[in-house]
């Protein structure tokens, strides 16, 4: 289903699985010994997932489901942010999470203007071989 998640001042650990929908977490520990985690389910992999910013809040998509987690205020306040994140293959530390967007933000530029250079050649080549 569609869940809020609420945290508590300590360490808490959020469960996502493939399947759970629409899932929001909000975190507010600012007690510093906290240590928080999202652990997605076993057979997911760091590969798995998209990272996104929506205004102030991490989006992590699922590839290939309608699967996704938002963690409100993510980039407003460190004490919504989730410490870890836990994938099956490794985890994500919230110092991380940046440089994977930036990083999904580029490859997914390359890819798109990859995509759009062939689908051109293709209608290049079409044009040409078709009878006048």
């Amino acid at each position: 289903g569609n869940d809020t998640l609420n945290g508590s001042w300590y360490s808490d650990t959020y469960v996502f699985n493939k399947g759970d929908g629409h899932d929001t977490v909000v975190e507010t520990s600012y007690y510093s010994g906290a240590v928080d985690r999202v652990s997605f389910g076993s057979e997911l992999r760091l590969e798995d997932a998209v990272f996104m910013r929506s205004g102030n809040d991490l989006l992590i998509a699922l590839r290939d489901s309608e699967d996704q987690l938002a963690v409100a205020g993510w980039f407003s306040s460190e004490a919504a942010q989730v410490e870890y994140l836990d994938f099956q293959d490794r985890s994500v530390a919230a110092s991380e999470v940046s440089s994977l967007i930036d990083a999904m933000a580029v490859a997914n530029a390359s890819s798109a203007s990859f995509t759009a250079s062939r689908e051109t050649q293709e209608t290049g080549l079409v044009l040409a071989s078709s009878p006048i």
